[in-house]
């Protein structure tokens, strides 16, 4: 996946910018990537279910709970592994997304490359001598 998103980006580049362009596009997909998996790793503590063996109004929700059920000697049952949970969860998401978003992907997969270009309009520059360079006219 990462090869076919870096050949994506090189494709949408705008060469007259160097590797800056690629660069902000790698940059922001990174950043996307790296939260919503901090945030994954983060809901399977939520989504999992647990249960004292001897207690079982006591869910060993926090440490609290969990150390009290230890210290009566009994141990924390998993009932629902929220690694599951969420993979089911992420899975129909997931299909959902893209069925929501295909027209789009396929129009923003069909563009030319020239629609990706920085839009750059030349104009005409005068050297001012007391503040330097002054914009004076668009082309």
């Amino acid at each position: 996946m990462s090869v076919a998103r870096l050949a994506w980006f090189n494709r949408i580049s705008d060469p007259r910018f160097g590797g800056t362009y690629m660069t902000l596009l790698n940059t922001l997909s990174h950043i996307s990537i790296h939260w919503s998996t901090s945030i994954a790793i983060f809901m399977i503590d939520v989504l999992t279910f647990k249960e004292c063996s001897l207690d079982y109004k006591n869910n060993c929700s926090t440490s609290n709970l969990s150390n009290t059920c230890k210290s009566n000697g009994g141990s924390c049952i998993v009932n629902v592994d929220g690694y599951y949970m969420e993979s089911a969860m992420c899975i129909l998401f997931g299909i959902g997304w893209y069925y929501i978003f295909k027209r789009k992907l396929i129009n923003v997969q069909a563009k030319s490359s020239s629609h990706w270009m920085v839009n750059v309009k030349n104009n005409k520059v005068m050297k001012n001598e007391t503040t330097g360079y002054k914009m004076v006219e668009n082309l």
